[in-house]
């Protein structure tokens, strides 16, 4: 097994290579390649980090390579509309179930205040110019269970297999 050299950082190198711990077939591109359908060519130059994969290629090896996580990351980096929505989108490096744990309790356990405060500023069917930083609190909340729930999600996903 030949390690790369200058794609060894990559996420998509680094996620074939891991994956093929379970699969040797995917200790080659051109096993990968058999397995995602894309091109062995095509496949060297996403892991060499000169072309950007598209997002159904992304899919396919989040799928075949078991890592859910690339999807969002992609999002994040190589999208142009997961770009305006990265604030939605989980962090880069996938958290552990432990800390994913945690961070909901804590999120959740300010649910029923973010509740409350929402309420009270959508009573009148309008936002007041003095309750903008009340609502950028319960968006920032809202946020942060948003990604708890996908991170969550990703880890769930490969747990099931179902990248």
């Amino acid at each position: 097994m030949k390690n790369p050299t200058k794609a060894a950082e990559n996420m998509y190198c680094v996620a074939r290579k891991t994956a093929a711990s379970g699969n040797e077939q995917l200790n080659s591109r051109e096993g990968a390649s058999a397995l995602t359908g894309i091109e062995r060519t095509r496949l060297a130059r996403i892991e060499l980090g000169l072309t950007a994969p598209y997002p159904d290629e992304v899919r396919l090896m989040a799928e075949v390579y078991n890592a859910p996580e690339l999807m969002p990351v992609y999002c994040r980096h190589d999208c142009q509309i997961g770009q305006c929505m990265s604030a939605l989108l989980p962090s880069d490096k996938p958290a552990s179930l432990e800390q994913i744990a945690i961070r909901a309790a804590v999120a959740l356990r300010h649910a029923e205040e973010v509740r409350d405060l929402l309420l009270e500023i959508s009573a009148d069917g309008q936002i007041a110019p003095d309750e903008r930083g009340q609502l950028q609190r319960v968006l920032g909340s809202l946020g942060e269970i948003s990604k708890t729930a996908v991170d969550l999600q990703t880890i769930a996903m490969r747990l099931d297999g179902s990248a």
